[in-house]
């Protein structure tokens, strides 16, 4: 019996004992053997889903939309008649899980340009402007851009519309596509049969 077990025979705590036989001095220390009872933790409060079920979650979340079209091209002959009107046009726009991404030409008669994407996502009830970077000049009279409209907020309704300007010399050019600016509709991707790992430890 351990000293102190007279008074806290009711206790649970592990009881300790010294060795005072040892040769050394030094001390050893013994643990009595615990019962399930003196131990009970609710796993069920305390699990957690493993990463792949989380990451699997966010990636179908992201997934959550498809656009129509995929991609906006314009053809040789309207990009030509765009830089002989307005001095600017879309080359390329293309839709991904989280922005859409895209290639502007500019005419390069001015040095100093600001080139820039104005979208809305409301049918321009509110817009934003998003500024395009300088990639590189394919002719020495023109400038390609590039440009990203990152996704926030889209809702099965969203309609993505936008245009581009380009200021130069104190003037600015646009391309709005003929008037009918550049659109992308949001609708709900197909749904497919998921599986998600689940492991537990």
């Amino acid at each position: 019996m351990c000293a102190g077990d007279d008074l806290y025979s009711h206790s649970k705590t592990p009881c300790l004992k010294h060795d005072v036989n040892s040769k050394r001095h030094s001390k050893s220390v013994r643990f009595e053997k615990l019962t399930a009872l003196d131990f009970t933790i609710p796993t069920s409060d305390f699990y957690h889903p493993p990463l792949s079920v989380i990451v699997n979650s966010f990636i179908s979340n992201l997934q959550h939309f498809q656009f129509t079209p995929a991609s906006i091209s314009p053809c040789l002959a309207e990009q030509h008649e765009k830089m002989q009107k307005s001095s600017v046009s879309l080359l390329y726009a293309k839709t991904n899980d989280s922005s859409i991404e895209g290639r502007i030409l500019v005419s390069n008669f001015s040095f100093e340009k600001t080139v820039f994407v104005r979208a809305t996502f409301d049918n321009w009830s509110t817009y934003k402007d998003y500024p395009a970077m300088f990639v590189e000049s394919s002719v020495p009279s023109e400038d390609i851009f590039k440009f990203t409209i990152p996704f926030k907020s889209l809702t099965l309704t969203n309609q993505i519309q936008f245009c581009i300007c380009a200021k130069m010399n104190g003037s600015e050019y646009w391309d709005n596509n003929f008037c009918q600016n550049y659109k992308f509709s949001c609708s709900p991707r197909s749904k497919q049969k998921e599986t998600l790992d689940f492991h537990y430890y």
